[in-house]
């Protein structure tokens, strides 16, 4: 069986989709990210996705137990609003 019965369902799926879509997102999007493969497509995902886990699972925790999700969230964020760089596949395939 696909998924965990326990894993947080924040947007009202059930915590088998939530589950699955979060795994989608940080094993495809990471891979689209350290490929530099459509890159900002990839980084939209992940910013939700930090998103949703530092503000809305996280949201009553302290700032240290947040502390990673932010870190996270913040260098995504960066690396969107600073493009994939001139050496990345998004670069030289479309121009």
């Amino acid at each position: 069986m696909v998924g965990n019965k326990d894993f947080p369902d924040s947007l009202q799926f059930s915590p088998m989709i939530s589950h699955g879509l979060a795994v989608f997102t940080e094993l495809v999007c990471s891979i689209l990210l350290v490929l530099a493969l459509f890159t900002r497509f990839a980084l939209i995902i992940l910013i939700g996705c930090m998103s949703i886990i530092t503000f809305l699972i996280y949201s009553s925790d302290p700032l240290g137990d947040k502390e990673h999700t932010i870190l996270y969230l913040f260098t995504y964020l960066a690396i969107f609003l600073t493009g994939a760089g001139k050496y990345s596949i998004d670069k030289n395939v479309f121009k």
